[in-house]
């Protein structure tokens, strides 16, 4: 069989040697074979250049919404900011004035020398219905102050969600890169470590998240300078974190589609 085979080549090349009409009308096949390939491939990379194009105004509009959401953030806080200065300055009034009402009954007595609890002393009354007021008064300013600044704190509460949903659509837009995870993204892991990680087999968050009392205790004798910095530096709970952030990207990229 292989002999035949040999045999067969050999006569092809023959016969192409012999005959150069053949030969060039093969090569202008595979010419025209090339050039098909070849523009197949540009119309490919043309389509998904025209994809990219089309996702480019979108991107754009998304990042306006989310720079005009910053603004109108930024704007609210300093509302906040300006009523909780607001709020203090009613407040230091109001202590103020106790310690004024305070001296004035103070004085009173000391001129007087009456009993407080005498209602017919109309100084007294006077008094009386001034701390009233005042009390309402800085009661009710009090109560206003507090439900603005309630509603302003749920206001930034909701815009803060809206802007960290609009950045995951926008992170969603990325495609993830394939490959071992960067583990460098951990706060303690340098590119050292990440290669004597990556010796021992972890290459991803996950395997870091599920790292036990002994494997923690193997990998870190293996640490250069500060065995201890597994624990230290909580790379579990930070190869958590960042797993967890990771899938919630794809829970939201598989709900948006």
């Amino acid at each position: 069989m292989g002999d035949a085979g040999t045999e067969d080549v050999v006569d092809l090349t023959a016969h192409r040697a012999a005959d150069p009409a053949v030969a060039g009308l093969e090569l202008r096949d595979e010419v025209t074979a090339l050039r098909r390939v070849r523009d197949g491939e540009a119309r490919r990379l043309e389509s998904r250049i025209a994809e990219l194009e089309q996702l480019i105004p979108e991107l754009w509009r998304r990042g306006r919404e989310i720079e005009t959401l910053t603004e109108a953030l930024e704007g609210e806080r300093r509302a906040r900011s300006v009523a909780e200065d607001d709020a203090e300055a009613l407040r230091t009034e109001a202590a103020d004035l106790r310690r004024a009402l305070a001296a004035e009954r103070e004085r009173h007595a000391r001129l007087s020398g009456s009993d407080e609890s005498v209602p017919a002393d109309p100084y007294r009354v006077w008094d009386r219905r001034f701390r009233e007021r005042s009390q309402r008064r800085e009661e009710a300013e009090a109560a206003r102050l507090q439900e603005h600044i309630d509603h302003q704190r749920r206001v930034l509460e909701e815009k803060e969600a809206r802007i960290a949903h609009l950045a995951a659509l926008l992170g969603d837009l990325e495609p993830e890169p394939e490959g071992p995870d960067d583990l460098t993204r951990i706060s303690g892991i340098g590119p050292a470590i990440a290669g004597i990680l990556h010796d021992e087999g972890y290459t991803s968050f996950e395997q870091l998240a599920d790292l036990d009392g002994g494997e923690i205790d193997r990998l870190g004798a293996l640490m250069p300078v500060y065995p201890g910095r597994i624990r230290d530096d909580d790379w579990i709970g930070q190869a958590r974190r960042l797993a967890a952030e990771r899938a919630q990207r794809r829970r939201l990229r598989g709900g948006g589609g």
